[in-house]
């Protein structure tokens, strides 16, 4: 069971964070062969969950983006993308499926097709959450106005040119929620998933209690869910509640400067062998 779960997970993050690359000629100009290779970009604090999924699939390699504050995980061994091909195969849901198809012609394998089935029954929205999600925590001094966010935002075409509404749209679907179109001027246009009431607020916790998070933003999204869980029993009109909305504000994302990564002692145990 864990490997279904492991797999629709590491599909959603290829999906939100990952590139697939197939060589259109065997080899480049100097007789180099070309691989084929996936590879998923981490934030900084995210190197320890790259190194995770790494020592879990046994092969790839990790290494930091120039002039950027971020690593790339790498998977170009023939024999590893051979074997992870069909284990990923059943997850695909946005357009990256037709590279993730091109990956699987290159190496005699059958293309596959969208995955239809219920969003909420499998890790897939994690990953991608895990790659594209973001927490929030708002408190305003002068009103004492209190919001806790989750928000999720995808431009409006991929770069092959497909469409990312339907998959939005699944997704606002799923949370009861509207999802927004933002048209911007200078840059591409976007879909944004925003939660902000109790109740829209609670079904993802149900999911991602159930799908967990397992980088950076299962940090934020704890915080999240404490401050929901205030919400939820009316505390945040007590000044006690006010005081710990605003310690944990002051402890998320860009502001956090301590990092616990015990919840990985339980990342997903799967049957793999590397050795084909």
């Amino acid at each position: 069971m864990n490997n279904t779960l492991f797999f629709s997970y590491l599909t959603g993050l290829i999906e939100g964070d990952g590139t697939i690359y197939v060589p259109l000629t065997h080899r480049n100009s100097k007789g180099k062969i070309n691989y084929p290779n996936i590879q998923i970009s981490f934030s900084k604090p995210d190197y320890v969950l790259a190194l995770t999924i790494q020592k879990t699939l046994k092969t790839g390699s990790i290494h930091k983006k120039k002039k950027a504050s971020a690593y790339v995980y790498t998977i170009n061994s023939p024999t590893s993308l051979q074997k992870l091909i069909p284990l990923l195969s059943p997850y695909w849901r946005t357009p990256k499926i037709n590279k993730f198809n091109l990956l699987a012609e290159y190496y005699g394998i059958s293309p596959v097709k969208i995955d239809q089935t219920n969003l909420l029954n499998n890790a897939w929205l994690s990953g991608f959450i895990e790659a594209d999600g973001s927490f929030y925590v708002r408190y305003l001094t002068k009103t004492e106005k209190t919001e806790a966010q989750f928000m999720l935002e995808q431009r409006e075409k991929d770069v092959s040119g497909g469409s990312l509404e339907s998959i939005m749209s699944e997704i606002a679907e799923k949370l009861e929620v509207n999802l927004k179109k933002t048209n911007r001027i200078s840059k591409n246009s976007t879909y944004r998933i925003r939660t902000t009431s109790l109740r829209t607020n609670k079904i993802l916790i149900k999911y991602l209690t159930k799908y967990p998070l397992w980088g950076e933003k299962y940090l934020n999204f704890k915080s999240f869910e404490e401050v929901v869980k205030l919400f939820e029993r009316k505390e945040h009109l007590k000044s006690g509640g006010k005081e710990i909305i605003i310690r944990l504000k002051e402890q998320m994302n860009t502001k956090r400067t301590f990092y616990n990564w015990d919840h990985l002692s339980d990342f997903y145990k799967i049957e793999y062998d590397d050795k084909i």
